[in-house]
């Protein structure tokens, strides 16, 4: 395998001696207790080299080939990293509350700054707040198996819009026309972050992979009444006007 090669994958990967936390098969998740029903499992199709996947992983299927598998140990530097203690931070609870609407609380994830953390401790006055990742500083297991190479060019399209915005890469409108491509994203659900930031990468992955010339993003917005949502109005036909008699012969 090379980096730039669209491959479809399936993975298992769980912490060393500890639960399973992440597959792409359905009946793991259901046995493990991390089903998640608005997750849409099976085999993935990834981009290697774009950090699809987390470093380690990347790695042993770089040096994969197709329809091979196998088990990976992958240390915290080549998976979630190692935990800093500099990413746990105390706010005040007065200053907890003016930037926050959840209750501090043990437990709850809140975002911040673009990073997003889990509250550890409400203690005397002050909330303490972990930014690491749940799994930093934990060495983790991946299975995994190569299950082909993707060749077809808009499930390229596909995988690298979905790897990019995290939507499924089927609701989007694909057409291919005079050496261009163009990309209509579902409306009016979009754009959403990863859309708005990502487009010149998704675009760079695109035309590195298909043969086209140009990539296009085309964004449209419509107008209730244009989208149909307007309540009709129906005109009522005209009643018909009343025939004059005709006049009889003419007397003599």
């Amino acid at each position: 395998m090379e980096n730039g090669d669209f491959v479809r994958v399936s993975f298992t990967g769980r912490v060393k001696d500890g639960p399973v936390f992440e597959t792409t098969d359905e009946e793991v998740a259901e046995e493990e207790g991390i089903f998640d029903e608005d997750k849409e499992y099976g085999p993935r199709v990834v981009v290697l080299g774009q950090n699809t996947l987390l470093p380690g992983l990347e790695k042993a299927i770089l040096e994969a080939e197709v329809e091979d598998s196998g088990e990976a140990e992958i240390p915290p530097e080549e998976a979630f990293g190692e935990r800093r203690e500099a990413a746990v931070i105390s706010l005040s609870k007065r200053e907890y509350d003016s930037r926050f609407d959840q209750p501090a609380r043990r437990g709850t994830r809140v975002e911040m700054e673009g990073n997003t953390g889990t509250i550890i401790s409400t203690v005397g006055g002050h909330v303490r707040i972990d930014f690491n990742h749940p799994l930093a500083g934990e060495t983790v297991v991946y299975e995994y198996e190569v299950l082909e190479e993707v060749e077809d060019p808009v499930e390229k399209v596909e995988s690298a819009l979905e790897n990019s915005t995290g939507s499924p890469g089927s609701e989007f409108d694909i057409e291919f026309e005079d050496g261009a491509l163009e990309i209509r994203p579902p409306m009016p659900e979009f754009p959403k972050q990863g859309w708005l930031l990502g487009k010149g990468r998704m675009a760079d992955t695109i035309l590195s992979a298909i043969d086209v010339d140009e990539v296009r993003f085309v964004e449209s917005f419509r107008s209730p009444e244009a989208s149909g949502d307007a309540e009709e109005t129906v005109d009522e036909p005209a009643e018909p006007e009343a025939e004059a008699p005709d006049e009889g012969p003419g007397e003599e």
